[in-house]
């Protein structure tokens, strides 16, 4: 998932046993992690949705993947100011991790 000028920069191998496990290279740019939302939402299209809620200062989209339909709501934001690089990684973590585990998709 994520292949930008051929270097792969992370493998999902998640396993069947449904637990996530990525493997990151190195951190994600910002285009790969919206490249990721798009594709989670394509692999996933009865859980995962992607919109544009607004732009950046930049002139970006700024994305908004949600994740299943439950009531209760939690909004993780990552990506906000560019320096910060772990964030994108841990968003694209976290959302493998609940769309492993389909009780955390469940009302």
């Amino acid at each position: 998932m994520g292949t930008r000028g051929g270097t792969q920069w992370l493998i999902d191998a998640s396993t069947s046993a449904g637990k996530a496990v990525l493997h990151h290279d190195r951190y994600p740019t910002l285009e790969e992690l919206s490249d990721t939302a798009y594709l989670l939402a394509v692999r996933y299209p009865e859980h995962c949705r992607v919109r544009t809620v607004g732009t950046s200062r930049a002139g970006r989209p700024l994305l908004l993947l949600s994740i299943g339909d439950a009531t209760d709501n939690v909004l993780i934001v990552a990506g906000a100011h560019a320096e910060e690089f772990s964030g994108r990684a841990g968003i694209v973590e976290l959302a493998h991790r609940v769309l492993a585990r389909p009780t955390c998709l469940r009302r």
